[in-house]
C-alpha cells in the first residue's frame, strides 16, 4: 500500500467475506467511503481460493488517479434527494456513461493469497459467477491512509475522532 500513495499507516475500515459473488453493477465506492481530499481509500480484494472465468471475479475500469465525475459531469441537477436515491441515480447515470464509450475492462484469474487493489473513485463491478451463485470465497478490505480524514462522495470532510480507531500494528489501525 506504501507504493501505491507514500502513507505509513492505515485504518481499516472494513472487511467483508464473500462465500459467493456478488455480481455487482458498475459503481463507485467514493459516494460512500471516500477521504478528504477525493480518491485515497483503497479496496483490497484478496481470494482465498483459485479464481477462474467461472468465479465471478472483480473487475475494474483502468481509470486517471483521482479523476473525480462529477453529477454535473453526468448532467445530473443538483439535488435534495435523499442520500440513497441520489447514489443510485448517479450510479446508473455513471454506467451509461462507461458503458456508451465501451470501455476496457481490467480482471484476473487470480490464486488464492494473490490480490487487487482498487481506488474509491475506480469504476468497478463484479462479472457474474456460473452457475449462479457458485461457491467463490473472498475477502474484501476498505482502507484509508490514516492521515487523511473520512469523507464520502458528497461530504467533505467527514470528521471522525482519532478515539475510534485502535492501532493494531506500526502499519495498521481498526476503526471502532
Amino acid at each position: 500500500m506504501a507504493e501505491l500513495d507514500g502513507a505509513e499507516h492505515y485504518t481499516i475500515h472494513q472487511t467483508i467475506l464473500f462465500v459467493a459473488a456478488p455480481t455487482t453493477a458498475i459503481h463507485i465506492d467514493s459516494w460512500t467511503l471516500d477521504t478528504a481530499p477525493h480518491g485515497f481509500a483503497h479496496t483490497v480484494w484478496i481470494p482465498l481460493q483459485d479464481m477462474s472465468h467461472e468465479s465471478g471475479v472483480p473487475c475494474v475500469i483502468p481509470w486517471p488517479r483521482n479523476k473525480i465525475v462529477t453529477e454535473a459531469e453526468l448532467e445530473l441537477a443538483a439535488s435534495d434527494l435523499p442520500f440513497g436515491e441520489r447514489y443510485d441515480r448517479y450510479q446508473q447515470a455513471l454506467s451509461r456513461k462507461l458503458l456508451g464509450s465501451g470501455p476496457d475492462v481490467a480482471t484476473s484469474f487470480m490464486r488464492k493469497g494473490d490480490f487487487m487493489v482498487w481506488s474509491s473513485l475506480t469504476p468497478h463491478c463484479t462479472l457474474p459467477s456460473r452457475p449462479r451463485y457458485v461457491k467463490r470465497l473472498s475477502l474484501q478490505v476498505l482502507l484509508r491512509p490514516t492521515h487523511l480524514p473520512w469523507g464520502n462522495f458528497v461530504i467533505q470532510p467527514l470528521q471522525w475522532t482519532p478515539d475510534r480507531a485502535e492501532q493494531v500494528s506500526d502499519r495498521f489501525s481498526f476503526l471502532l
